[in-house]
């Protein structure tokens, strides 16, 4: 008898069966417990072959057939840009199935196949977004086949890390549909399936900002609210609306709270009129002001 089935049948009493079954969520979390007592750290997700063999063909972009000049616009030439769209593409992924590969054990992996959504790409043009097609090339049986599609799914069964697939599903349901499909054909473990996420799926990469638009002009008169030349903490702020109360908080960008901006507007102020309220099923006592106008705005009608 080696260690472990020692081990095995020093613990056996504990589990219903006289043994832990690997397909019970609680049978697994007291084998867990008991290597912690002996300094075993289970807590990690096992990458199997298939996996990682998938995660290098799949992770190398080959193209992306519907990047077109039209999307990219005048500024910038599709052979110049794309290898470096690529090129951040490929790194967010590795980064984003480092963090799924170091998280702990997943003891619903034993009764449900996970389908961990890694990573949709986005690019965004002059504020467009465009979802991005990417073509990788994978090897079954020998062959080499191509695959096209725009979301990275992870596959988790029984704590391993199965495969990494890049799909194109219109929706949960028809990706829970390709999941089965895939799980019949290699023969896999046929579960309940639970989709997950990685949050924010979406890899946005943002090429050129929307030009901010100026403020129209306007009266002081106009605006709700008594304008000053800043908002500082402690200060007092009149609303037409809720009367009078004290700054509690202010932000502008790029200058120190409560004061204007280039274009003399505080981003937001928050004011304690002392008159408590509930919105949204919350009770709240301050509210918030935003893009507040001071007299220092060259937008102010004089």
């Amino acid at each position: 008898m080696d260690v472990l089935e020692k081990f095995l049948y020093s613990i056996a009493y504990k589990f219903p069966k006289g043994y832990p079954d690997m397909k019970n969520e609680q049978d697994v979390l007291i084998l867990e417990n008991e290597f912690k007592k002996l300094g075993i750290n289970l807590n990690e997700l096992i990458t199997t072959d298939h996996y990682n063999d998938r995660k290098k063909e799949r992770g190398n972009i080959l193209d992306i057939p519907n990047l077109t000049q039209q999307i990219l616009g005048d500024n910038y030439l599709i052979n110049e840009i794309k290898p470096k769209i690529v090129e951040d593409l490929e790194t967010e992924l590795n980064t984003r199935l480092s963090k799924l590969e170091d998280l702990p054990k997943i003891p619903i992996s034993y009764s449900k196949v996970i389908g961990y959504k890694v990573m949709k790409p986005v690019i965004s043009v002059g504020g467009k977004k465009s979802i991005l097609n990417l073509k990788v090339d994978y090897t079954t049986k020998d062959v080499t086949k191509t695959n096209i599609g725009n979301l990275y799914v992870a596959v988790v069964i029984n704590d391993k890390l199965v495969t990494l697939l890049l799909s194109e599903p219109e929706s949960n349901t028809d990706l829970e549909t390709q999941l089965h499909n895939h799980l019949v054909r290699e023969k896999l473990p046929i579960k309940p399936i639970i989709i997950l996420s990685y949050d924010p799926l979406e890899y946005t990469i943002v090429l050129d900002k929307p030009e901010e638009k100026s403020p129209e002009p306007i009266t002081s008169e106009a605006l709700p609210y008594k304008i000053k030349a800043a908002y500082r903490v402690g200060s007092d702020f009149t609303h037409n609306d809720y009367g009078t109360g004290k700054v509690v908080a202010a932000a502008s960008s790029g200058t120190r709270s409560g004061e204007p901006d280039s274009r003399g507007i505080v981003d937001w102020v928050e004011v304690d009129f002392g008159k408590p309220y509930v919105s949204g099923g919350e009770f709240k006592k301050t509210r918030i002001i935003k893009n507040v106008y001071t007299t220092l705005s060259p937008f102010i009608i004089k």
